[in-house]
């Protein structure tokens, strides 16, 4: 199994930036992928609500 992770972005919106992570390769019918895919989507959320305020000490 393999999968990929693309980064768009990143946009301007309103006050701030949006940056759009996208994750594919994952078989959802598979347990284990599915497991696997909804673990990195919570470590990227985790550390995405991190990223800005890493960012805003710059």
């Amino acid at each position: 199994m393999s999968s990929l992770v693309r980064i768009g972005g990143p946009d301007a919106q309103g006050h701030g930036t949006r940056l759009l992570l996208t994750t594919t390769g994952f078989d959802i019918t598979d347990k284990r992928q599915r497991m696997q895919r909804n673990n990195l989507e919570r470590g990227w959320r985790q550390l995405l609500t991190k990223l800005g305020g890493v960012l805003d000490g710059l």
